[in-house]
């Protein structure tokens, strides 16, 4: 099953080679609200690179999966459940969705024209 949520980049982390054949990424989204959420996704393999063209601030919807998996230590035979949202597409929101920062354009004067007379001493009538 895929979910998705939409937020700001809170955090991208640097590229971890797990083994030779598995990586990892983190990228952390914030979610706005009353309570404001700090989201961690796991971009894997060859989508750690899905996070080279976004920065930090920036609003983005997430689509994921959300993998769990058991584990029991050794040691004391005690079983954790480990959970993992496993990122799989990162796209920007639409910059034409959100209000423009932009400053309106300035408008500039005509330039008005002379009142003075032309330096011709005769009248014209």
């Amino acid at each position: 099953m895929s979910y998705e949520l939409t937020g700001n980049i809170y955090k991208i982390g640097d590229t971890v080679e797990v083994s030779p054949t598995f990586s990892k990424r983190e990228i952390c989204i914030t979610i706005p609200g009353d309570y404001q959420q700090i989201i961690s996704l796991e971009l894997h393999k060859d989508k750690c690179i899905l996070a080279d063209s976004f920065q930090v601030g920036q609003e983005v919807t997430v689509s994921f999966f959300l993998n769990g998996r058991a584990w029991v230590k050794p040691e004391t035979g005690i079983e954790r459940v480990f959970n993992t949202l496993s990122a799989y597409k990162i796209e920007a929101i639409a910059q034409d969705k959100l209000p423009s920062t932009e400053q309106p354009p300035s408008f500039q004067q005509p330039a008005t024209p002379s009142l003075t007379p032309p330096p011709d001493d005769s009248i014209p009538f």
